[in-house]
Formats: C-alpha cells, structure tokens, sequence
C-alpha cells in the first residue's frame, strides 16, 4: 500500500477509467460525481472507494475527486490479485460485495440525476 495526501479537489480517478487501483480513507472525503457533474456517494475515514470497480471487474463507474484534504492509502489490482490467490473464498465473497455495491451506487446515480 502506498500512502497519499491529496488536496480538495483532486481527481483520483475519471469515470469510464480502468480500474486498477482501491482508495482506502484515513482523513477525509471523497465524492464520486456522475452525469453533469451531479454528486451521487460520499465516502469518508474508515470507508473504500474503487474497490467495487475493482472487484467486479468493471471500468470506473463515476468521477473520484476529493472534497476536502484527505489522506488515503492506495493498492493496485495487481497486488490485491496476487495476495488473494491463497484466499479463493475471500476473493468470491469481495466480489459479491462488490457487485452489491454496484448496484447501490447505480441506483444513487439514477437519484441524481433526476434531481
């Protein structure tokens, strides 16, 4: 894991990227932003950001950008793969989470949008 400070309104990730990173929250806020611009979920400390996208295997599924100074811990797909060989069960059940947050976050983005 790579620690990272970013800077109110620094991007981590655009919408429709490839997934290959997971953002994990020490201090700070994160908000993944859809169609127009329109904010649909916030993440705060304790909470991951990208790791749906990740686990399912899908391109980014919003804009990442930060709503205030933050400091964050970054893993890269690759590190996450190779430390859940031994783990298969482990591996299956993230990406059930992550298909389920999939569709919690698909279904923010709809509220937005209609605001």
């Amino acid at each position: 894991m790579v620690k990272i400070s970013v800077d109110r309104g620094d991007k981590l990730y655009n919408e429709d990227e490839i997934s290959d990173q997971i953002f994990f929250i020490h201090k700070g806020v994160v908000k993944l932003y859809g169609d127009f611009g329109a904010p649909f979920a916030s993440f705060k400390q304790g909470m991951t950001v990208g790791d749906n996208d990740v686990f399912s295997g899908t391109r980014r599924n919003g804009t990442a950008s930060a709503n205030d100074n933050c400091l964050l811990y970054k893993i890269f797909k690759n590190q996450i793969e190779e430390a859940l060989q031994e783990f298969p069960s482990t591996k299956a059940h993230l990406k059930r989470l992550a298909m389920e947050k999939n569709e919690k976050l698909a279904a923010q983005r709809l509220i937005s949008i209609k605001k």
